[in-house]
């Protein structure tokens, strides 16, 4: 048996008796097309759809996704921070963060208001730029400057 994970769908492929997944090169390629181009069961419209994300709402809605470095800690930190959520709580705009599998299925959410803000990737960022009319904040990490020592 050949056990594939792609995005959101497990495959099993069974090999059968006169099949090795390895020893024919051109059933393993076959086995691997399926794999690759196999739709994903769980597409960036049906999740993003299941928050009810509305344009203009009281809440600041954020987009995040948990496992981006360094984005994915900022998000994480903003969230737990008890002094910024209470005081945009107290003006009415609590703050609501909805996580993400790729900073791509943010842009159309962006794109037409349902989301206020988004911790995206430098593609997604571009691209967001590219469409329309977007604030952009970056985190540019600086390296040390080296100064020569005088003797």
């Amino acid at each position: 048996m050949f056990n594939a994970l792609h995005g959101c769908n497990l495959l099993k492929i069974t090999a059968g008796a006169d099949m090795t997944v390895f020893g024919n090169g051109w059933r393993f390629v076959v086995i691997v097309m399926v794999v690759l181009f196999s739709p994903c069961s769980q597409t960036a419209e049906s999740y993003v759809d299941k928050y009810g994300l509305t344009r203009n709402s009281p809440p600041i809605d954020v987009g995040v996704q948990p496992l981006g470095v360094p984005s994915g800690v900022l998000s994480s930190v903003m969230r737990r921070d008890g002094i910024l959520l209470e005081k945009l709580k107290g003006m009415g705009n609590p703050l609501l963060t909805y996580p993400f599998q790729r900073g791509a299925d943010m842009l159309p959410a962006l794109a037409d208001g349902r989301l206020d803000a988004a911790f995206l990737g430098d593609m997604p960022t571009l691209l967001a730029a590219a469409a329309g009319n977007v604030l952009i904040v970056g985190l540019v990490e600086v390296p040390p400057v080296l100064v020569p020592r005088a003797f």
